[in-house]
């Protein structure tokens, strides 16, 4: 019993230690925030604290029914309270405020005049060596594995019949990734197969993989890698490391088998285009002449990325526009008229041309580019001021923001600004971003006008107004356009009514669930199988 109670003791005196150093922390850090002039709101625990991330779901729903309001302090302790709160903070506090925790002090910003970013030598060096390979000849590919893989995931979907189609954000990541794989990564699989099977070699297919690694996206930063296989740690903490050596095994044969095909088209100029590896690979070893190659590690470290933000973000972006159509009847009619018109005599979507009809479908791009503004993938984006303070103007004052701040780019305010977007800034609709808005054929071919944001800074999707614009901007349009095109040229999709529901009743059940979104990763829909899609021809 002494045993017991000393530990006990200790526990306790450490809880108790731990506990004041938190608040005096949080406190230091509220005098910090309130220096800045604007309003500060004080979260008393981290985003990042690892009890806060294990227990935060459990505890929540009891946190949320806390007497007084005092469920207030910690209304902003999940990653995605931008996306649900959206311009409405900013209402209530102005174009900018703090948030302090006991780890850091957060400025968050609504004014899209303000956003600025912090860069870095070493992310220099790798945009530098990985920007190339997204370029015309990539983005033909693109578009033609893009059509290959929404052919195929089409007529899986026509063939579910009566069932409908629930596993719509399943598929469209599984289409993404392979088109991917074969633009990107000079690997060819089909829409029922591919990265779905197990390779030799393997235990893990490579899309189980990755998945588990993007599930756990969290657990990679918290954890070092080394340590993920140890037999002492949890079962879901081995498969996660079982999931990166899978993954690291099958990147270091896609580089293995892309360094034999660039060896053969040394000697044999006409073998098939460079993709991402071959250009990755081919920089780097240009580069180390000028010190600025990257490593093995480096290379994989890049692939990685490409399979986040190469699959997972246009994916989830198509099953979020195919879910609207599915409701959006008025939208759907509007998209067939420029489809009707453009691809009149394209002939089948196996012979379409990249350079003739991308530049042409203007309309599917708009779906594309309202989609992201409402439920983009980033809602929003830190930097944190290292060494030396900047200077921001917000609300056309100058304001100083020390060193070791964090400056956050609040992208779902900046997407729903009714200053910027209008009244209708919370609605869905495709239409806004295009000028001409006429049903005539002549008007839809040659008439119709892409507009740009309104307001440089408002629309961040991929960081446009920011020199760390997305290199694989151009792919993920290009992929996005041909799918969407390919899949509504002569089919339609409508969410099938539950019983006795009645139509208006089928789209807020719809929007709910689309609305009902959080983050993984990036955003998505949380609970996309409740809704079923009814495929047919139009």
């Amino acid at each position: 019993m002494t045993w017991l109670s000393s530990t006990l003791s200790s526990l306790a005196f450490l809880a108790c230690s731990w506990t004041i150093y938190s608040y005096w922390c949080l406190f230091r850090n509220y005098k910090k925030a309130r220096k800045f002039g604007f309003h500060v709101i004080v979260n008393p625990v981290s985003l990042l604290n690892p009890l806060w991330i294990i227990f935060n779901q459990t505890f929540r729903p009891l946190l949320e029914k806390l007497p007084f309001g005092l469920y207030y302090y910690f209304k902003y302790t999940n990653f995605e309270w931008t996306y649900h709160e959206k311009y409405g903070i900013h209402e209530k506090h102005g174009d900018a405020f703090c948030i302090v925790t006991p780890a850091w002090v957060q400025l968050y910003i609504g004014d899209a005049g303000a956003i600025e970013e912090v860069e870095g030598a070493t992310w220099q060096r790798h945009r530098k060596l990985t920007t190339p390979p997204f370029n015309e000849r990539n983005s033909a590919l693109v578009w033609k594995e893009s059509l290959r893989q929404s052919g195929q995931m089409l007529s899986f979907w026509l063939s579910q019949g009566d069932r409908g189609v629930r596993t719509t954000c399943a598929d469209t990541l599984v289409l993404a990734l392979h088109v991917l794989t074969r633009a990107g990564f000079g690997q060819e699989y089909s829409f029922n197969s591919g990265t779905k099977a197990i390779a030799p070699g393997h235990v893990l297919s490579y899309k189980d993989a990755l998945c588990n690694l993007l599930d756990n996206f969290t657990v990679l930063i918290m954890f070092k890698h080394t340590i993920l296989d140890k037999p002492y740690l949890p079962r879901y903490l081995r498969d996660v490391g079982l999931a990166l050596r899978e993954f690291k095994q099958y990147m270091t044969e896609m580089i293995d088998q892309e360094r034999e095909r660039m060896r053969l088209r040394d000697s044999k100029p006409d073998v098939e285009s460079e993709n991402l590896i071959t250009s990755l690979i081919r920089a780097s070893e240009e580069g180390k002449a000028a010190n600025y190659s990257l490593t093995d590690d480096e290379i994989m470290g890049n692939l990685f990325i490409y399979n986040l933000a190469g699959h997972e973000t246009t994916a989830n972006t198509l099953a979020y526009v195919i879910t609207l159509l599915s409701v959006h009847p008025e939208y759907r009619d509007w998209l067939y008229e420029e489809l009707d018109v453009v691809l009149a005599d394209a002939g089948p979507p196996d012979g379409w041309k990249y350079e003739e009809l991308f530049p042409r479908l203007k309309r599917c791009l708009a779906a594309m580019y309202e989609t992201l503004r409402l439920y983009g993938p980033v809602p929003e984006l830190k930097r944190c001021v290292k060494d030396s303070s900047q200077t921001l103007s917000i609300g056309g004052k100058r304001h100083v923001i020390p060193p070791g701040t964090f400056v956050v780019m609040n992208h779902a305010a900046n997407h729903t600004n009714p200053s910027i977007w209008g009244k209708d800034s919370l609605e869905w609709k495709p239409t806004r971003w295009i000028d001409n808005d006429g049903t005539n054929g002549d008007e839809i071919s040659n008439g119709d006008v892409f507009k740009q944001p309104p307001v440089k800074g408002c629309y961040m999707p991929w960081f446009d107004s920011s020199p760390r614009i997305c290199p694989g901007k151009k792919f993920s349009q290009v992929e996005f356009v041909a799918v969407l095109a390919s899949l509504f040229k002569d089919h339609t999709v409508n969410a099938r009514p539950e019983a006795d529901e009645s139509t208006a009743q089928a789209k807020q059940r719809v929007m709910n669930v689309v609305n009902d979104s959080g983050l993984r990763i990036t955003l998505q829909m949380k609970h996309p199988e409740t809704v079923a899609l009814d495929w047919q021809k139009r």
